[in-house]
């Protein structure tokens, strides 16, 4: 498994010192800087298309795209689509090369696999980088509370059945209906209630997160931890301690981010100066990831 870490690994951004009070951005070798930039150009439009994919499916219909005649033009474009596709995993390939060339990203691997496996001083020792949300560690899954059998919890599965209404005629000429709501709920709805999470806004605010991480880690000296709910949603959260300072270090205030907004430019600046706190972006927001938006 160690060459695919290398090659579909997370972005490393920063590095910081054991203390954690200063540190450094992450600096890869010119090939996977020029990978990493067609990977991410690549994953934008494959975005968009995405969100787009009813609009253009509809212009393609009218266009006669489906038409039997047209094969030839579906062929064509299949080879176009593999070459494409050839080109994108060699840029894969050789970002993992240069990856494996670095000791930085060496050291990080090995720390982030440990970490992986239950090695509690690894686990620690990735507190030290700044890297892509989606391969954080859990630090703390739904599992681990003691409410989370509540039977009042309403989830996807139960508003489905309940929509159902049977096995009925109604029921299964509705089938197509429930479909297309929830083509439309998850390709345009998600995204129209929460901003944050589309690639395009991320894309614009990455300089601001990371910059605003990084002065909650060195200056606050900010802990980012993985919440795992039941629902298969991984939240994005940073923890700040102040308890034992001057000041309301002992008291706890929660914050949580609106429907475009982050934690590391958003709400939590506020309290920050003498409190305890805890920030988590919502759902879709942000890196923290949504098992429907894959």
């Amino acid at each position: 498994m160690r060459p695919f870490a290398y090659v579909f690994g997370p972005r490393l951004y920063s590095v910081f010192t054991e203390s954690r009070k200063q540190g450094r951005e992450y600096s890869g070798h010119t090939l996977e800087r020029v990978a990493d930039r067609a990977i991410r150009w690549v994953s934008r439009a494959w975005s968009i298309l995405w969100y787009t994919s009813p609009l253009v499916l509809i212009y393609l219909w009218k266009k006669g795209a489906f038409a039997a005649d047209a094969l030839s033009g579906w062929i064509a474009f299949s080879k176009v689509l593999g070459g494409v596709s050839v080109i994108v995993t060699g840029v894969f390939c050789l970002r993992g090369v240069s990856r494996r060339l670095n000791r930085d990203y060496q050291t990080f691997v090995d720390i982030l696999t440990s970490a992986r496996s239950g090695n509690v001083q690894a686990r620690l020792n990735l507190a030290n980088y700044d890297f892509d949300f989606h391969a954080w560690p859990v630090d703390f899954s739904w599992r681990e509370s003691v409410t989370s059998g509540d039977p009042t919890k309403v989830n996807d599965s139960s508003l489905w059945s309940r929509s159902s209404g049977g096995l009925g005629l109604s029921s299964i000429a509705s089938i197509p209906k429930r479909i297309l709501m929830y083509a439309i709920a998850h390709v345009f709805g998600r995204r129209a209630m929460y901003p944050g999470s589309t690639a395009i806004v991320q894309s614009l605010m990455d300089s601001h997160l990371l910059e605003g991480r990084w002065k909650l880690v060195t200056v606050h000296g900010g802990l980012r931890a993985k919440l795992l709910a039941e629902d298969g949603n991984s939240i994005d959260s940073m923890f700040v301690d102040r308890r034992g300072r001057p000041g309301n270090g002992n008291k706890l205030v929660i914050c949580s981010e609106g429907n475009a907004a982050f934690y590391e430019v958003g709400c939590m600046i506020t309290p920050l100066e003498g409190t305890a706190i805890t920030d988590v972006e919502r759902l879709t927001h942000g890196q923290t990831v949504s098992h429907t938006d894959k």
